[in-house]
């Protein structure tokens, strides 16, 4: 009984002095942290997507002088911490996370920004928006005309506008034909042709816009 009794002691004591008041225990915050730690680099991941990726995508000017003069030393600053974290952190588990985490910032902005660079921007744009309007882009497309303003980028006198055109006969693929068809609305230069499918084309000029 004595035995017994001096056992349940024991173990109220130490209930109570690791958790008081029915707060977390001390391990039980250690242990939440190490969970956030262990899916760090995921959520790192996840964040560089989020951020970079439009960044990357946009050929806004606006946005050109935002990456370039903000969020390019953010991105230093950022990567520069999570280097010395990473010297200065004892416990190995920890330090295997940001490591790996520190990683996956260091080369996955570069490859975000690159990938995107070398991507048919235009191309994959296209397919999402037509996989979302494909019965309203093959009616206009019945049409020979301007269908939509499609994207325009770069400062005051030196500006590009593209417009999605539908061409019924299938033949302004050049630029001198783009450019022949295209003096019906402005005398633009064409610089840039694509054709997306059969009779859907994405002009670009420069320094000129058509009139619809």
């Amino acid at each position: 009984m004595l035995l017994g009794a001096r056992r349940h002691k024991e173990i109220y004591f130490v209930t109570c002095h690791h958790n008081p008041g029915n707060e977390p225990s001390r391990w039980h915050r250690h242990m939440t942290t190490e969970r956030i730690l262990r899916w760090l680099p995921v959520f790192a991941a996840g964040a560089v997507l989020a951020i970079a990726g439009p960044l990357a995508w946009s050929r806004d000017f606006g946005v050109f002088l935002l990456t370039y003069f903000v969020c390019f030393p953010l991105f230093m600053f950022i990567c520069a911490c999570l280097v010395v974290w990473t010297i200065t952190e004892k416990r190995p588990t920890r330090r295997r996370s940001v490591l790996a985490t520190t990683a996956v910032v260091i080369f996955l902005v570069p490859l975000i920004f690159l990938g995107i660079r070398h991507m048919d921007r235009d191309r994959a744009a296209f397919l999402f928006r037509y996989s979302l309007h494909r019965h309203l882009v093959d009616e206009s497309a019945a049409t020979d005309g301007i269908i939509t303003v499609w994207d325009s980028w770069g400062m005051a006198g030196m500006e590009n506008d593209s417009y999605l055109v539908s061409n019924p006969s299938d033949t302004i693929s050049s630029l001198d034909a783009a450019s022949k068809w295209a003096q019906r609305y402005s005398d633009c230069e064409v610089v840039d042709v694509k054709r997306m499918r059969h009779g859907l084309y994405i002009l670009t000029t420069y320094n000129c816009g058509l009139e619809q």
